[in-house]
């Protein structure tokens, strides 16, 4: 997939920031196994203003890797995935 932005330290605080308390560049870890989905969630994302930074991952090990790559700003996963 294409999401894959470059590195980006930010904050580690783990209360909910409203969007125009969020950093110039939102940190997304999204889980999705269909690549057109991925890049519709992300255009319609940077469509509302919304600088973003994506890592996507596809199966739940890159997933739970991609976790210790945090800290995120935003994670979406898929409802349901293959498997």
């Amino acid at each position: 997939m294409r999401c894959m932005g470059s590195a980006h330290s930010g904050s580690s605080s783990t209360r909910f920031h409203p969007i125009s308390e969020m950093a110039a560049v939102v940190r997304l870890l999204l889980l999705e196994d269909d690549a057109l989905d991925a890049e519709l969630a992300l255009t319609a994302m940077r469509q509302s203003g919304l600088a973003i930074e994506c890592r996507c991952v596809v199966t739940r090990r890159e997933f739970e890797a991609a976790l210790s790559e945090g800290p995120w700003d935003l994670v979406l996963s898929d409802y349901a995935l293959p498997g």
